[in-house]
């Protein structure tokens, strides 16, 4: 299998190399993303620490809404970039409890819209973050 796809890069590439000079250096570029993507190269996302979700801290330690948070992301660690979202937006302890809550209890919904941690927030009466560009 891993002749055939070198193959179609080398077709590719030749067909590229005939349209001009810089479509020919995009592709380049995008055959050695995917190589280094083969190795495992490819920078990882830091995980971002915090009081609720690196477990060091004893969780009655922590403000409710951190238990909330720290409960979910220790449940469910796919959903920490979700519960992020709750936990920066801008939003008092009680809404962001309420929040977190709304989200917690839409896992058990299909098609609760307090899925997507935007909406939760602003039922809350939370601003959510600014959508990341980067």
């Amino acid at each position: 299998m891993r002749s055939g796809v070198l193959l179609v890069r080398c077709d590719l590439l030749g067909e590229v190399s005939r349209l001009g000079p810089s479509a020919a250096r995009v592709a380049d570029q995008a055959v050695s993303l995917d190589r280094n993507r083969e190795r495992g190269s490819m920078a990882k996302a830091k995980k971002k620490v915090t009081r609720w979700s690196d477990g060091s801290i004893d969780p009655d330690d922590l403000a409710p809404s951190e238990r909330i948070a720290h409960e979910l992301v220790s449940e469910f660690a796919d959903l920490a970039p979700s519960v992020e979202k709750i936990m920066d937006a801008e939003i008092s302890d009680e809404g962001r409890i309420e929040a977190l809550e709304l989200f917690r209890g839409s896992l058990d919904t299909i098609g609760d819209p307090n899925r997507n941690p935007r909406t939760a927030i602003e039922a809350a009466g939370g601003t959510p973050p600014p959508f990341r560009t980067e």
